[in-house]
């Protein structure tokens, strides 16, 4: 929503979830408090099986890890997914970093529909864009505007509602060297 670039969205947004603080002091808050509980707190604990679980939950619809899962975002499989730094800062910024090809485009319909996806293909006449839930491909003739952005589809707080535990245990599935088995 906050790729709208609508000030009355966004204070919206900031009025619903006033916890989100996207300053620079506010992102580095967020980011210590994981850095602290992955590296202190919880890494003897962490279970990779259970991690695997909350993988298929939370990342599955979008990303591929060891074969499994969808192909909207990058396969994290060859990722630098052994380093904490690097897993962090993609996952707590996601829009900080994002090649044009995962980037979201705002496409206006003129019903007044407003999809949000990656394009993923388009011609003369046809768009085809791939949103969260699905694929679609649009007749240009019925499309108002189609705007890009900086953002990924990726959201911004993936881990505020995963406990931490779940935390633990997701980072140690993705920073696994192989596939793990699903806890009995």
């Amino acid at each position: 929503m906050r790729g709208l670039n609508d000030q009355a969205v966004n204070e919206k947004i900031a009025s619903i979830w006033a916890q989100f603080d996207d300053s620079p002091s506010g992102k580095k808050e967020v980011y210590d408090k994981y850095k602290n509980l992955l590296t202190l707190a919880r890494p003897g604990a962490a279970n990779p099986s259970r991690g695997r679980v909350v993988f298929q939950q939370v990342c599955a619809t979008c990303h591929t890890l060891f074969g499994e899962g969808a192909k909207i975002g990058p396969d994290l499989t060859g990722s630098d997914r052994r380093n904490l730094d690097y897993l962090l800062d993609n996952i707590l910024n996601p829009s900080a970093i994002v090649p044009e090809t995962y980037r979201v485009s705002n496409v206006t319909m003129k019903d007044d529909r407003v999809l949000s996806g990656i394009v993923l293909n388009q011609t003369d006449r046809m768009l085809t864009i791939q949103t969260v839930n699905e694929k679609l491909t649009l007749e240009k003739s019925a499309i108002e505007s189609v705007k890009g952005s900086e953002l990924s589809m990726m959201p911004d707080g993936l881990l505020n509602n995963l406990s931490e535990g779940q935390t633990a245990d997701l980072f140690a599935y993705l920073m696994s060297q192989a596939q793990v088995e699903l806890p009995r």
